[in-house]
């Protein structure tokens, strides 16, 4: 169909940055794109005399003085099933393909061509 995938996994981001993560989503089309920024939301402002900073609203949300939010839940849920002995909701099989996934990233970019996978 002509489509192409570009995806990037690094969670090495400058200190000034205002988030300690970057998720983005972007689909372009001939006919129409669709732009998703969870780091960069403005969802939550705070200012003071020295300095202006954008709050972690979803990774890393400290609640009355308990981590919430998706990474730190994500944790949680894992460790229940292994205590419960029940399935995640994300299997060996997604890490599986999400694995093969960013080795295929990898060898692209050292062999300069597409990887099949």
């Amino acid at each position: 169909s002509g489509s192409v995938a570009n995806l990037e996994n690094c969670w090495i981001l400058p200190e000034s940055h205002p988030s300690v993560y970057d998720l983005q989503l972007e689909f372009v089309g001939s006919k129409g794109s669709y732009n998703a920024s969870a780091s960069h939301t403005n969802m939550a402002e705070k200012f003071t005399a020295d300095k202006r900073e954008n709050p972690d609203m979803l990774a890393s949300l400290d609640i009355h003085g308990r981590q919430m939010g998706f990474a730190k839940y994500s944790i949680w849920h894992f460790v229940d099933c292994v205590l419960d002995e029940e399935e995640p909701i994300v299997g060996g099989e997604d890490g599986l393909w999400a694995t093969r996934t960013i080795c295929g990233l990898i060898e692209s970019s050292k062999i300069g061509r597409v990887v099949n996978l």
